[in-house]
């Protein structure tokens, strides 16, 4: 497992029920900073906590899970300071009272071997074969043969959970599944060894043994993520109730340093900054 899959896979805890003030005595105020939200970021803001708190010694942070619109209802219920969000807001969520600031991308590859044919599958099609309704490349002007789809099983299970996520929207199992891997690196080997195979990792995994596909005639890409024109990339935000407090504008500006920005990137995430 690496570094960015032992952070992601800390699972959010409860949010903010039973919410107890953790800090000194009222004689003894100090600055405070409460995060909380998106359990995909749960790993990567205990992981900033620890870098902030040490910079800004005079600020006591606390950094919880419990999912991104349970952090926004936390944030505009004034129970928090920032909510961490890993998807883009939808209408019943946005609020014009949010600022919104973005602080890494992440992304999921669809791979195929590099002897494929087939350089690009629409988001529609995409979908189509993981339930099912498709299990030839002949469908999509590749060669007449069954697609060998493989899936994760076991060990972490991270990048299957992203993948659903950003591909079907839901957690049903994949349907017409020849093999299971265990592993990015099971993956990859996997989909390296068969012609016909159709696999996914996490954007930062791809070797040159496999290659990844367009989707929609979108290449997975820094600016194509960026952007948010590649459709399987979702953003890291963190998001303030109007301007932020003293406490919580230090740490946006932590945030988008090269020290934080750097940390992001050895765990896998795309940095903005």
């Amino acid at each position: 497992m690496n570094r960015r899959r032992a952070l992601a896979a800390l699972a959010g805890l409860p949010l903010i029920a039973g919410w107890r003030w953790p800090f000194g005595n009222e004689q003894h105020r100090r600055s405070s900073l409460i995060v909380a939200g998106s359990g995909r970021m749960l790993g990567y803001n205990r992981e900033i906590e620890v870098m902030f708190e040490k910079a800004h010694p005079d600020i006591d942070m606390v950094c919880e899970g419990g999912g991104s619109y349970p952090g926004l209802l936390a944030l505009k219920r004034g129970l928090i300071d920032i909510a961490a969000i890993s998807h883009e807001l939808t209408r019943q969520e946005d609020d014009p009272r949010l600022h919104i600031h973005l602080v890494a991308k992440d992304a999921v590859a669809i791979i195929v071997n590099p002897k494929n044919p087939i350089q690009s599958l629409g988001r529609d099609d995409l979908r189509d074969i993981l339930e099912g309704r498709q299990a030839n490349w002949g469908m999509f002007g590749g060669g007449d043969a069954e697609i060998d789809l493989i899936d994760r099983r076991g060990g972490d299970p991270t990048d299957r959970a992203e993948a659903v996520d950003a591909v079907i929207g839901h957690h049903e199992p994949f349907k017409n599944v020849e093999t299971y891997v265990g592993s990015d690196a099971e993956m990859i080997a996997a989909v390296a060894d068969n012609p016909d195979a159709l696999g996914y990792c996490g954007w930062e995994d791809l070797t040159p043994d496999v290659r990844p596909l367009m989707i929609g005639g979108v290449a997975l890409s820094r600016e194509t993520m960026l952007s948010g024109s590649y459709p399987f990339a979702w953003p890291y935000y963190y998001v303030t109730l109007g301007e932020p407090g003293p406490a919580a504008s230090r740490f946006l500006a932590f945030a988008r340093t090269d020290a934080v920005q750097s940390a992001f990137a050895k765990d896998g995430l795309l940095r903005v900054y």
